[in-house]
């Protein structure tokens, strides 16, 4: 799947294809990068009819993401007819921020037989953003590992969701890291969303 997306000054490419290898996790976070790119890989399998397992994990982290990700999955089971496990609890939220997803990967290879991962981080925005900026990948493939988003930023991950039509998971993500429900609207997740929003002139369509 490849798909043209940002605001007119700043349009990028997207394509997120599945590996060789059957076995594939998605970490997913509860937020929305992470829930779009869970859907268009699902998408992918369905419209190529792959026999692909396709899994999420979930680092339970303290902003609540262990809540907002079993609605999401429910929400694109329904949306493609294809069946999802429920997500599955990896890695140590105790760790430092940037190692938490990484300890989330590595179990899901080592305990739970995963060939090849998919992370929902994308480039930090090319304006300055408050707070501490949160450890997100410089490449795109890495050995096992995909980041489709890693060379774009949030301006083309949020453009996906009105592309693919989508503004209902949106609805169920979370992405606030000071709090479990609702938006404190100045932590830098948030004030990323607001602005990512607002390069695209998009009305923001709620959410969690």
């Amino acid at each position: 799947m490849k798909l043209t997306v940002g605001p007119s000054d700043c349009i990028r490419e997207i394509e997120v294809l599945l590996p060789d290898v059957l076995d594939v996790g998605v970490m997913l976070s509860g937020g929305a990068d992470s829930a779009i790119l869970l859907y268009m890989l699902i998408e992918e399998r369905r419209n190529t009819n792959s026999q692909h397992i396709i899994r999420p994990f979930t680092v339970a982290r303290p902003d609540g993401a262990w809540n907002y990700v079993a609605p999401i999955v429910d929400w694109i089971r329904t949306k493609t007819d294809i069946h999802i496990d429920a997500p599955i609890k990896v890695g140590n939220p105790d760790l430092h921020h940037s190692k938490q997803g990484r300890s989330g990967a590595d179990e899901a290879f080592s305990k739970y037989g995963i060939e090849h991962i998919f992370y929902g981080s994308q480039a930090h925005p090319p304006v300055k953003m408050p707070g501490d900026y949160p450890s997100r990948p410089s490449a795109v493939n890495l050995p096992h590992t995909t980041c489709p988003f890693a060379l774009v930023d949030k301006r083309h991950t949020l453009h996906l969701y009105d592309k693919l039509e989508a503004w209902d998971l949106i609805k169920l993500t979370h992405s606030c890291t000071h709090r479990t429900e609702g938006r404190c609207g100045e932590c830098y997740n948030c004030t990323e969303r607001s602005w990512a929003l607002e390069e695209l002139g998009f009305t923001d369509p709620g959410g969690k």
